[in-house]
């Protein structure tokens, strides 16, 4: 159960959230909130390879102009939630974002290795992505977010729900 809820500003509401690891569902008076997620589709650039690791797949690297989000670049609460297909087979995977590496051109997202390499055969340059769950990405009514490290959850409201009185709950 949720409850607590503050005021953040900005259409903005906060609780505090203990015992989870991860929260990828929550309710608000028994109806699904969305978790907080990227507009756009993006196709995946340059597969990323860490000089030294052990993994054949670090990441991928794309250009700031195609990516309109801006995040903090110490990011384990995002997690991009990527596509594979072929001829037999469709997949949807979510792969946490440990880091993300900022030059004047590029964007590289370093994922969580053993999720990535543990399918990294389906993972390459082109698949489509998008975020979910960053702070910057809690725009629209019926949205939220969770950030682990606070042990909070930000969800913004549709105008006719009521924080102060609300029912809510989260599944992992």
């Amino acid at each position: 159960k949720v409850d607590e809820w503050r005021d953040e500003g900005n259409g903005v509401y906060s609780a505090p959230v203990s015992g989870v690891e991860y929260v990828r569902n929550l309710y608000i008076n028994g109806y699904p909130a969305v978790r907080a997620r990227s507009e756009k589709r993006y196709k995946a650039g340059n597969i990323y390879h860490e000089e030294g690791s052990t993994y054949a797949k670090d990441g991928f690297s794309v250009s700031k102009d195609y990516v309109k989000e801006r995040f903090d670049t110490k990011r384990e609460d995002i997690e991009l939630v990527w596509m594979y297909t072929n001829s037999n087979n469709w997949e949807s995977r979510r792969t946490p974002v440990e880091s993300i590496i900022e030059t004047e051109t590029d964007l590289t997202f370093v994922l969580d290795r053993g999720v990535l390499n543990y399918v990294s055969s389906r993972f390459r340059n082109g698949n489509i992505f998008y975020f979910e769950n960053g702070k910057e990405l809690l725009d629209t009514p019926g949205e939220f977010y969770y950030n682990k490290d606070e042990g909070r959850i930000y969800y913004m409201p549709h105008a006719e729900e009521d924080m102060k009185n609300a029912q809510a709950y989260v599944g992992t």
